[in-house]
């Protein structure tokens, strides 16, 4: 199944051109939520701007624009590790997505997987059969091993 299809919010997440993790906390026992929020507006400046050394209070201060914010919860999370986007260049590994669309995707088989395999029971004595979700960010990626998909909320959007 892709993510399209399990995750119909998965595209809405997709569109946004800038997205940064709000929360991310494990509220229950085998729990994860992470709330992610669209980042905030960059001014477009054109090098002509500079050329004329001209800039309006526009470009530099942009009216405010509501922020998409998204919840994601898996509700039987085996693992997960946040990192700081700084230290997580996204060719850490040659792993192949399955499934991905912007800031999310899925691996059936992964360097962090068989991490999990091998120092779980989820697999030996569970048999679960486990997808790893990579949730990429501006701040931080998330890396969670569950053996369901997360259910997706949109809240209502914030202006800042």
């Amino acid at each position: 199944m892709n993510l399209a299809t399990a995750m119909p919010l998965s595209v809405e997440i997709s569109k946004c051109d800038s997205m940064f993790i709000r929360h991310i906390t494990a509220p229950l026992e085998g729990v994860v939520h992470i709330v992610l929020e669209e980042g905030g507006f960059v001014p477009q400046l054109n090098p002509e701007d500079f050329a004329e050394g001209v800039l309006t209070y526009q470009q530099l201060h942009p009216k405010k624009l509501p922020r998409r914010i998204f919840e994601l919860t898996w509700k039987r999370c085996i693992s997960y590790v946040a990192t700081d986007e700084t230290y997580a260049p996204s060719d850490r590994t040659k792993d192949e997505p399955l499934d991905k669309v912007r800031w999310l995707q899925l691996f059936e088989k992964s360097t962090f997987l068989t991490f999990v395999e091998n120092t779980t029971f989820a697999v030996e004595i569970h048999s679960l059969k486990l997808f790893h979700f990579r949730v990429a960010s501006y701040n931080w990626v998330v890396d969670i091993a569950s053996d369901e998909y997360p259910e997706v909320v949109e809240l209502e959007p914030e202006y800042r």
